[in-house]
């Protein structure tokens, strides 16, 4: 299932689950409960041959369930989500024999890539996570028009559900799936600061795509907006 059908299933099920919601308590909520996210992502790394692209972008929705904590000021809030990474680059993700005998396997790394001369027209890594986030927020008074200051930090474990490369070049298009260095489990923080329903949104992985000596060390992060589609 492409991510396109993913997003759209999750997307029609938290809004069902909040109608439903809205339905039963018969009256409207509150809790910023359908978050959807667009943002440019990157990765810090060490790797010289390794040219990330400005248009590296992603999309992400998570569903959030709040729980007051001070006069609903000052709320707790859990979740699940899905989330949507395309690092776009001008080189070669390839596997070698691992350095370290002692660990044997495979070891995965960028290289570089003579982009020009094979016509490359995208060259891009794909990782799909389904999450779960954890946060505390903060909600200002409201103004006259019920709008209010909205500060949110908090932290999230990801579960890897798809990682793939893509390449279209002048001898055809290339997909690969074959990535077993890729590590399972992802951990980060995350941050959002915003107005009403818009908010500047940032996120910090602390682990690195790839398995410690599996791989060359490369850290994600993203930054962006997100828009509070239902509450």
């Amino acid at each position: 299932m492409s991510f396109l059908k993913r997003f759209l299933f999750v997307l029609s099920f938290f809004v069902g689950i909040n109608s439903w919601a809205q339905i039963k308590d018969n009256a409207p909520r509150n809790r910023d409960m359908v978050l959807v996210d667009m943002y440019h992502n990157n990765w810090f790394h060490n790797n010289k041959t390794l040219n990330t692209k400005w248009y590296s972008r992603g999309i992400g929705i998570n569903y959030l369930y709040e729980f007051p904590i001070v006069k609903k000021r000052v709320t707790f809030a859990v979740g699940v989500g899905l989330n949507n990474y395309n690092f776009y680059h001008r080189s070669n993700l390839t596997e070698i024999a691992n350095p370290d005998t002692a660990i044997g396997g495979t070891y995965s790394q960028f290289t570089s890539l003579n982009a020009d001369s094979l016509g490359v027209k995208t060259n891009k890594l794909t990782l799909t996570y389904g999450d779960f986030p954890l946060e505390f927020r903060y909600k200002g008074l409201p103004n006259k028009k019920g709008k209010s200051f909205k500060f949110t930090l908090g932290v999230r474990a990801g579960y890897r559900l798809d990682i793939h490369s893509k390449r279209k070049d002048n001898t055809g298009k290339y997909k690969e799936y074959n990535y077993n260095n890729a590590e399972r489990w992802r951990f980060g923080a995350h941050m959002r600061v915003g107005y009403n329903r818009i908010a500047f949104m940032s996120y910090y992985n602390f682990n690195s795509v790839f398995k410690s000596g599996f791989g060359e060390s490369l850290t994600p992060f993203a930054i962006g907006i997100t828009y509070t589609l239902l509450d």
